[in-house]
């Protein structure tokens, strides 16, 4: 890992598009800057610059600490498309940045600080967001709910076991009357947080990855004629032919904004067929790992 040099890459997705972003990040932004644009950059302004004489369009400026990463910050905003931010990129490569790893902005952004680790891990939840509930998810984590909370719970459980410990190993009074229920229903009002919590946390899991949900069972069960009615299209093949489906076919639902990986799987039965038996052990091997199973 290397760190305190300056990086730069592509901030936008590929794809055509009206504008794209190339970012730079480090001590030497401002001087890459200024070779690529021609003018000296100035925090929170953002003025119209042709970057390289390869693009023009607006250059927006960010001091340290004030920047998404923490560091001296430079954003190359021009036109979209294949051609246009390359070329922008590379004139900031020659100019003395190098290429940023994938995730390294933000990567940086935690290093120095300006992100906890569960916020950072959100960033890429968010990007990844398949449905309006996962994004929303991912937007409570980036808000920093999820680090409150667990530190909210540990700062319970510590007052707890203090008390506790003064009780019984500092203190020389008698223990109060009450004091063992009182610390039961306590510890027993923390675990109903705890469980609840670690339920959540499952909750996160699946609008991240997406809900295992395998078709199986044997062939001409309707498996391939009811992915087709949850994804209202003819996506897998139907036949009357036993056996039809040999691999299984995976496609995204969204299910009430819970993202669903939805599985037809070949039939379940046993074949003589080499290629058929694979799908069979396939499909078996998709059920055992399935959330839900139909």
């Amino acid at each position: 890992m290397v760190l305190g040099d300056t990086i730069a890459a592509i901030a936008t997705a590929p794809g055509r598009g009206g504008v794209a972003i190339v970012r730079v990040s480090g001590p030497e932004a401002f001087a890459v800057a200024r070779r690529i644009a021609g003018k000296e950059p100035t925090a929170g302004k953002t003025v119209r610059a042709r970057f390289a004489g390869v693009d023009d369009g607006v250059m927006v400026v960010f001091a340290a600490p004030h920047s998404y990463t923490g560091e001296d910050v430079v954003e190359f905003q021009g036109h979209g498309g294949a051609i246009a931010p390359r070329r922008v990129l590379e004139a900031c490569l020659a100019a003395g940045a190098r290429l940023a790893r994938r995730g390294e902005f933000t990567e940086r952004a935690f290093l120095n600080g300006r992100l906890d680790y569960d916020q950072a891990e959100s960033v890429l939840d968010l990007v990844d967001a398949k449905t309006v509930r996962a994004a929303d998810a991912a937007l409570e984590g980036l808000a920093g709910r999820r680090h409150r909370e667990c530190g909210e719970l540990y700062e319970t459980a510590l007052g707890i076991s203090t008390e506790l410990e003064h009780a019984l190993d500092v203190s020389e009074e008698e223990l109060p009357d009450g004091f063992i229920e009182g610390m039961q229903a306590r510890i027993g009002r923390l675990r109903e947080r705890l469980a609840a919590a670690v339920a959540r946390a499952n909750e996160g899991k699946i609008l991240r990855q997406g809900a295992l949900v395998v078709l199986a069972g044997p062939p001409n069960a309707g498996k391939s004629s009811l992915m087709n009615a949850l994804l209202e299209e003819n996506r897998a093949i139907v036949s009357d032919i036993p056996g039809t489906p040999r691999d299984s076919i995976e496609e995204w639902l969204d299910l009430d904004g819970w993202p669903i990986r939805l599985v037809d799987t070949a039939g379940l039965r046993t074949t003589a067929d080499e290629i058929e038996s694979e799908g069979v052990k396939r499909a078996e091997a998709l059920v055992a790992e399935a959330d839900v199973v139909l």
